[in-house]
């Protein structure tokens, strides 16, 4: 690619949601979402996480057949067992779409301890790609 050389109107997208093509499996609303062979699904660990689903889907016969829409970043209060105040700041994985735990493994980054809300809870921060 070259350097522009007149002006070109670009499409920008605004908001934090995104719509994915997803796999044959029902993505419930609220779950942690990854994508597996660029289909989004309920997360698993070590996929790509791209956010959590907002509105979900249900099962299908074939990949891409629905969408989930996922918010890609933002704060969220999830469970993480044996949460304390000295975890603020530390990284947050997910083994799954809705198991989250300080502890790195092959789990899935997804953001970081913002506080504790509460007996195993925490408010994260997380952000898709992170």
């Amino acid at each position: 690619m070259a350097q522009l050389a007149a002006n070109l109107q670009r499409t920008y997208v605004l908001g934090d949601e995104a719509e994915y093509p997803a796999s044959t499996g029902a993505v419930y609303e609220g779950s942690a979402v990854g994508l597996t062979s660029g289909y989004a699904s309920q997360l698993v660990a070590g996929d790509p996480f791209v956010g959590f689903a907002v509105q979900g889907c249900p099962a299908s016969g074939a990949n891409g057949t629905n969408t989930v829409t996922v918010k890609r970043e933002g704060r969220v209060i999830v469970p993480i067992s044996g949460i304390a105040l000295t975890n603020v700041n530390a990284p947050v994985y997910a083994s799954d779409g809705n198991t989250f735990t300080l502890t790195q493994s092959t789990n899935t980054l997804i953001g970081k301890v913002v506080r504790v809300a509460g007996t195993n809870l925490a408010e994260v921060e997380f952000k898709a790609g992170a």
